[in-house]
């Protein structure tokens, strides 16, 4: 593997975990709130 892609491998692995905890955050907050959560 070239050095060059270290960096390039890390920033979308880290970017990947990044979205994964987000959307799993969401998930979260909306299950803590259930049916208090308003309807739009």
């Amino acid at each position: 593997m070239d050095i060059n892609s270290v960096p390039t491998l890390l920033a979308c692995g880290g970017f990947f975990v990044l979205s994964f905890v987000a959307i799993w955050a969401f998930w979260f907050v909306e299950r803590l709130r259930g049916s208090s959560a308003p309807r739009v």
